[in-house]
Protein backbone atom coordinates (compact mmCIF):
# COMPACT_ATOMS: atom_id res chain seq x y z
CA UNK A 1 0.00 0.00 0.00
CA UNK A 2 1.72 3.33 -0.98
CA UNK A 3 0.81 6.56 1.00
CA UNK A 4 -1.38 8.14 -1.25
CA UNK A 5 -3.44 4.58 -1.33
CA UNK A 6 -3.46 5.42 2.46
CA UNK A 7 -4.53 8.91 1.92
CA UNK A 8 -7.65 8.03 0.40
CA UNK A 9 -9.20 5.61 2.13
CA UNK A 10 -12.20 6.91 3.94
CA UNK A 11 -11.76 4.23 6.79
CA UNK A 12 -9.63 0.92 7.44
CA UNK A 13 -11.39 -2.31 7.90
CA UNK A 14 -10.34 -5.01 9.66
CA UNK A 15 -8.21 -6.36 6.55
CA UNK A 16 -6.46 -3.46 5.75
CA UNK A 17 -5.00 -3.22 9.37
CA UNK A 18 -3.73 -6.95 9.36
CA UNK A 19 -2.48 -6.58 5.51
CA UNK A 20 -0.65 -3.09 6.90
CA UNK A 21 0.54 -5.14 10.20
CA UNK A 22 1.65 -8.15 8.35
CA UNK A 23 3.75 -6.39 6.05
CA UNK A 24 4.98 -3.96 9.45
CA UNK A 25 5.89 -7.59 11.08
CA UNK A 26 8.97 -8.96 9.12
CA UNK A 27 10.81 -5.74 9.57
CA UNK A 28 10.14 -5.78 13.37
CA UNK A 29 11.64 -9.43 13.62
CA UNK A 30 14.61 -8.21 11.71
CA UNK A 31 15.41 -5.73 13.78
CA UNK A 32 14.50 -7.45 17.12
CA UNK A 33 17.18 -10.40 15.88
CA UNK A 34 20.13 -7.44 14.89
CA UNK A 35 19.41 -6.03 18.36
CA UNK A 36 18.13 -3.04 17.23
CA UNK A 37 14.61 -3.06 18.83
CA UNK A 38 14.11 -4.63 22.47
CA UNK A 39 12.04 -7.27 23.65
CA UNK A 40 10.22 -4.83 25.95
CA UNK A 41 9.27 -2.50 23.28
CA UNK A 42 7.79 -5.10 21.10
CA UNK A 43 5.95 -6.30 23.95
CA UNK A 44 4.45 -3.07 25.09
CA UNK A 45 3.42 -2.29 21.41
CA UNK A 46 2.18 -5.34 20.18
CA UNK A 47 0.01 -7.64 22.03
CA UNK A 48 0.14 -11.36 22.01
CA UNK A 49 -3.60 -11.88 21.48
CA UNK A 50 -3.60 -9.04 18.36
CA UNK A 51 -1.06 -11.61 16.82
CA UNK A 52 -2.86 -14.57 17.81
CA UNK A 53 -6.03 -13.30 15.67
CA UNK A 54 -3.53 -12.03 13.08
CA UNK A 55 -2.52 -15.86 12.99
CA UNK A 56 -5.67 -17.31 12.87
CA UNK A 57 -6.77 -14.70 10.07
CA UNK A 58 -3.31 -15.46 8.08
CA UNK A 59 -4.29 -19.65 8.33
CA UNK A 60 -7.79 -19.21 7.21
CA UNK A 61 -6.85 -17.08 4.28
CA UNK A 62 -3.53 -19.91 3.72
CA UNK A 63 -0.94 -17.88 3.85
CA UNK A 64 1.84 -19.90 5.63
CA UNK A 65 4.94 -17.70 4.90
CA UNK A 66 3.43 -14.79 6.47
CA UNK A 67 2.50 -17.00 9.49
CA UNK A 68 6.06 -18.17 9.98
CA UNK A 69 6.75 -14.50 10.55
CA UNK A 70 4.12 -14.12 13.26
CA UNK A 71 5.17 -17.84 14.82
CA UNK A 72 8.57 -16.07 15.05
CA UNK A 73 7.97 -13.53 16.80
CA UNK A 74 5.38 -15.05 19.19
CA UNK A 75 8.50 -17.51 19.91
CA UNK A 76 11.10 -15.56 20.12
CA UNK A 77 9.64 -12.38 22.09
CA UNK A 78 7.07 -13.52 23.59
CA UNK A 79 8.15 -16.84 24.51
CA UNK A 80 12.03 -16.23 25.21
CA UNK A 81 13.00 -18.42 22.69
CA UNK A 82 15.87 -17.06 20.35
CA UNK A 83 16.19 -18.60 16.73
CA UNK A 84 19.89 -18.72 17.32
CA UNK A 85 20.25 -20.83 20.22
CA UNK A 86 17.54 -23.35 18.65
CA UNK A 87 20.02 -23.62 16.32
CA UNK A 88 23.23 -24.37 18.32
CA UNK A 89 21.39 -26.90 20.48
CA UNK A 90 20.43 -28.73 17.18
CA UNK A 91 22.78 -31.73 16.73
CA UNK A 92 22.74 -31.15 12.78
CA UNK A 93 23.40 -27.50 12.75
CA UNK A 94 26.03 -27.93 15.30
CA UNK A 95 28.07 -30.39 12.77
CA UNK A 96 27.67 -27.87 9.75
CA UNK A 97 29.04 -25.20 11.70
CA UNK A 98 32.47 -27.76 12.18
CA UNK A 99 32.54 -28.98 9.02
CA UNK A 100 30.29 -31.53 8.75
CA UNK A 101 30.11 -34.94 9.47
CA UNK A 102 33.40 -35.90 9.00
CA UNK A 103 35.19 -34.01 10.79
CA UNK A 104 33.84 -35.39 13.70
CA UNK A 105 36.11 -38.80 12.89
Amino acid sequence: MTPEEFYHFDRLSKQTIYEMRILSLGWVLNCYRDGRIRKNTIINLIQKSQLEELMEYLVEQERYEQCAVVRDILNEVYNGENQKQIQSVNPINQNLEFGGLDSKF
